[in-house]
């Protein structure tokens, strides 16, 4: 936050089965568990912190019935976020080299029909360490298309 990044919320507990039973949106769970993630979040990054960005666990494509839940990230002063594009680093048959992961890159890019703007889903756990090693490729991949880079939010 100090260096100007956005900092938006991802759900506390990433839990379809609560989140989205028979995999339709549950407003209540999305915003109890909603509420519970900006609270650990303000306790971390100050009372201050007010994100304006919501990612759902799965993209809100995923699901049906988040009309309501909607409404709660509004009251709440958040607008939901998906991708466009993604590296495919959560996928059961993820890349495992940075030309994998380019190919996926560019697949996925390519089946959004080249966006005017783009949000790429990366994942930044422990064990994403080829996501890491090829986020330069990433940059530069975007850069050669004439994109920039800014905060969402």
């Amino acid at each position: 936050m100090a260096e100007g990044h956005a900092i938006c919320l991802h759900s506390y507990s990433h839990d379809y089965a609560y989140l989205y039973p028979g995999r339709v949106g549950n407003a209540v769970n999305i915003a109890t568990d909603l509420d519970h993630a900006m609270s650990v979040a303000k306790r971390v990054l100050g009372p201050t912190y007010a994100p304006s960005g919501y990612r759902y666990p799965g993209g809100h494509m995923s699901w049906t019935g988040l009309g309501d839940a909607d409404l709660a990230l509004a009251q709440r002063g958040l607008s939901w976020i998906d991708w466009n594009c993604m590296s495919g680093d959560a996928d059961a048959k993820a890349p495992t080299t940075p030309d994998e992961a380019i190919a996926t890159l560019t697949a996925t890019y390519t089946a959004a029909g080249s966006p005017s703007a783009v949000v790429m889903l990366n994942h930044d756990s422990h064990d994403k360490h080829l996501t890491v090693a090829t986020l330069p490729r990433y940059v530069q991949y975007f850069r050669d298309r004439g994109y920039g880079f800014g905060v969402i939010g």
